[in-house]
Parts: structure tokens; sequence; C-alpha cells
């Protein structure tokens, strides 16, 4: 396990990567779970690349998911009925 990503994507401005981690339980026992790196680029007023970004843990993922979809089918609702 180390700081370089299991897994890399990237589409347009977005890009995902998958790290390996490792923790401990209150009793000293080691274990491996994975987090999800999500980082938006984008250039600021000055033009200027900057980033954002955000970790998730693995059962963070299904939940994002579902957000991210319900906040699309809004905006895609809502520019639907705007053109009507």
């Amino acid at each position: 396990m180390g700081i370089q990503p299991t897994y890399k994507e990237k589409a347009g401005s977005i890009q995902i990567a998958v790290f390996e981690n490792e923790g401990k339980t209150k009793e000293g026992v080691k274990f491996v779970f994975k987090s999800v790196n999500l980082q938006k680029s984008y250039k600021d007023k000055d033009g200027k690349w900057q980033n954002i970004s955000i970790s998730l843990r693995q059962d963070d993922i299904p939940r994002a998911i579902m957000l991210l979809e319900m906040a699309y089918k809004d905006c895609v609702l809502k520019e639907k009925i705007a053109q009507e």
C-alpha cells in the first residue's frame, strides 16, 4: 500500500482515483480499506487552474451516486420545464 492509486480514470475535467489505506481497530488489529478521491479541475477568474476534491469511503459511494443522480434529474427537469 502506497500513495499511488490502485485505479485512476478521467472524464473531461473530472478525475477519480481509488486508494488502499491501512487502519487499526481499537484492539490494534490492522485492516485495509479503500477510499475514493473525486477531483474537479477548473480555471479561476484569473485563468489559473484550480482543483477541488473530496475523499469518500467505499460505503459513501452509493450515497453520493444517488444524490448526484437526484440533483441531475432536478436540473434536467427544471431545464425542460423552462423550455416549455
